[in-house]
């Protein structure tokens, strides 16, 4: 082992051992504190799952293009239609919530149901995850609030998709009602709130255990990999005015670059974005522009390349008539990517092979042929 991977690992046990010693600490001194404010130690207990939702709402789902020879094995089972059901609000009194989409009843220790169908880590379970309330403090409480979160909280496309158009659901909760959110605070996630019609001042974000009187916990409206809610698309299509505040200049051609990313390098990028140069596309990095002139770039281009990953997600604000090709590798094969692109021949593909070892889920470095994402961008985009 590297001296850099141990060390890390070290910390990393150390941290969570002052974790859970914390943790201990906070719940033995709880006959200091009222009631409402008492709260076991993890680890806590798996929820009950709730019964399955009946799918009423179907939509189709339309198979993008393959261009090249490299064909990832999840493709053979897209689906036809996409289900799912009707969404609902569940209303949770005397809960903590815990940063990372975790909802915990606070008389109990049990995880409420409504924490699934994202993820449950066991490292969360066992308050591995999250920081804890601090010791010799009164922890953080609020009376209602409506609940707007997700598990990778430091990821744009779960931010944008999975818990951003919850606020949809918003006028089934009480007028006026706090937003709570263990989002972290950007400029991103304030500009997206806002254009979602809740200004800054009503959102609370937390990232210790925040203990509540009562919780909104609005249902998801995307399932990732599974189901967008039409009523989801009618929450982004709402966020497209942000693009008019913008003044960055328009393009009608743009490739989505990974370059100043570390993790699932395309190892020959510098080789596809010369490609892609040639046939007239801007080289646009995400990361380094706010949020408006992305929603502006994604919304007003005709033609859209980029490398698979979570700022690809953004063609959830491009026109139905715009062409989009997704240069991935083969064991980056999303299907929300195919389910955000509902027009027929809107979405291609061009695959290529991961190399090495995996960092994480589906996390190789990779590399595509050239000639292959040329023959795609000629035969895609009609060059």
């Amino acid at each position: 082992m590297k001296w850099r991977d141990f060390r890390r690992s070290a910390l990393g046990r150390v941290r969570q051992a002052g974790r859970l010693a914390r943790w201990w600490l906070f719940g033995l001194l709880g006959f200091a504190r009222p009631p409402r404010l008492r709260f076991r130690p993890p680890p806590w207990r798996r929820p009950t799952p709730l019964p399955a939702q009946p799918a009423t709402i179907t939509v189709p789902v339309t198979r993008p293009v393959i261009y090249g020879d490299v064909i990832p094995e999840k493709f053979d089972s897209l689906p036809a239609h996409a289900s799912g059901g009707e969404p609902g609000i569940t209303i949770a009194d005397d809960v903590v919530l815990v940063p990372g989409h975790l909802f915990v009843d606070r008389r109990t220790a049990v995880v409420l149901p409504q924490s699934q169908g994202v993820i449950i880590d066991p490292k969360a379970l066992s308050g591995l995850r999250s920081r804890p309330p601090r010791v010799f403090r009164s922890p953080a409480e609020a009376d209602e609030v409506f609940v707007v979160d997700c598990y990778f909280t430091d990821n744009y496309g779960h931010n944008l998709l999975e818990a951003l158009t919850r606020l949809m659901l918003l006028e089934r909760a009480p007028a006026g009602i706090e937003i709570a959110t263990s989002i972290p605070r950007s400029a991103t996630v304030s500009a997206l709130f806002e254009g979602l019609g809740v200004a800054p001042s009503r959102v609370r974000y937390y990232r210790e255990p925040l203990f509540c009187r009562r919780a909104y916990l609005p249902d998801r409206l995307v399932y990732l990999e599974q189901f967008i809610n039409p009523l989801a698309r009618e929450a982004l299509s709402r966020l497209v005015a942000l693009g008019s505040a913008s003044g960055v200049e328009r393009a009608e051609r743009i490739f989505i670059s990974r370059s100043r990313i570390r993790r699932r390098r395309l190892v020959n990028e510098v080789e596809i974005e010369a490609l892609f140069e040639r046939y007239g596309f801007r080289i646009v990095h995400p990361e380094t522009l706010p949020v408006e002139a992305q929603i502006a770039l994604f919304s007003e281009a005709k033609m859209i390349a980029g490398l698979g990953g979570a700022a690809m997600h953004s063609t959830v604000f491009s026109r139905p008539e715009t062409r989009i090709l997704m240069v991935s590798s083969r064991a980056w094969f999303m299907r929300t990517d195919v389910l955000i692109n509902e027009r027929e021949g809107q979405l291609g593909y061009v695959f290529g092979e991961p190399e090495g070892v995996a960092s994480g889920l589906g996390d190789w470095d990779w590399r595509v042929d050239p000639a292959a994402v040329e023959a795609a961008i000629v035969a895609h985009f009609g060059l």
